[in-house]
């Protein structure tokens, strides 16, 4: 899946890495179910197409007899005009409580992204659809394994949504870190020190790396998007080098330019890192 294109200080986008003295075993699934399918699907003429391709590494193994296994929800309603093809993770391996509070927050994250397609048409909405004979609002969604150790857990969800008459689909990004000692999600302000005024080091950094490209950067209205607020570095990934910052398409130099991704090294955030947090480990060997 190439969910995400090189720029700036890019990476990579599957990492899958150990962590500490045992190593993390990554499994490649030779055929998958979840794949075929999706190769084999009748595209509906007029609909606009979501740039996804699935990703080869949907099953991996790691941890202590974990693994991450790939399901899907395919529904298609002719009459309703809604086609939801999504493909998301559940970990397995485990029947403890905090693993199953996991997977359920990811389904539960999932779901919504496809919620408003089930919702019933009006006879307004009916109208309206048959200016667009054969579209349908749709849902594409896929992941990413970023990273997964005996310790850590990185999700990337990619998501490109449709409703019918619009002039293209949209795309947008989450993401799921997760402390496997604990069984939980990471907050990304617990792993730095509490004077590190971290927002404004990642802010900075962000606008110094985009600037090199991006020449919109420089205006209010995408810098905005890229000032020191939380809401605008929700979609961040761990990986093995340092801590990966995604930006979706529109958001920073408009639709066309696509989605971008800064990476900020270990070594640049060391002065700034909580030396006890979940992500100490990884830093250190970076």
């Amino acid at each position: 899946m190439d969910l995400l294109k090189p720029s700036c200080t890019i990476v990579v986008a599957l990492s899958f890495i150990a962590c500490g003295g045992n190593r993390a075993s990554v499994q490649l699934s030779s055929v998958n179910s979840a794949e075929q399918s999706k190769g084999s699907k009748t595209e509906i003429a007029g609909t606009p197409s979501a740039v996804i391709t699935p990703t080869p590494e949907l099953e991996v193994s790691f941890g202590k007899g974990l693994r991450i296994v790939p399901k899907r929800v395919d529904l298609q309603n002719e009459s309703r005009r809604y086609r939801i093809d999504v493909v998301y993770p559940q970990i397995e391996g485990s029947k403890s409580r905090g693993i199953f509070q996991l997977n359920r927050q990811i389904k539960d994250l999932v779901s919504k992204q496809y919620q408003w397609t089930l919702i019933p048409p009006t006879r307004a909405d009916h109208r309206h659809y048959e200016k667009w004979p054969g579209v349908f609002n749709s849902v594409d969604l896929d992941y990413q394994v970023v990273l997964a150790t005996d310790h850590l857990v990185s999700l990337y969800f990619e998501v490109y949504s449709y409703g019918i008459g619009a002039a293209h689909s949209v795309q947008q990004s989450f993401t799921m870190n997760i402390d496997l000692a604990v069984e939980k999600q990471i907050n990304l302000a617990r792993l730095f020190r509490p004077d590190a005024k971290y927002l404004e080091f990642i802010s900075a950094y962000c606008i110094r790396e985009m600037s090199k490209d991006h020449q919109s950067v420089s205006d209010p209205i995408f810098k905005d998007e890229l000032a020191p607020k939380l809401k605008n570095y929700e979609s961040w990934n761990i990986t093995k080098e340092g801590l990966r910052f995604n930006f979706d398409a529109c958001k920073i130099d408009g639709c066309a330019a696509g989605k971008e991704e800064v990476l900020i090294e270990f070594p640049a955030l060391k002065e700034k890192m909580n030396p006890k947090s979940s992500v100490s480990s990884v830093a250190t060997r970076a």
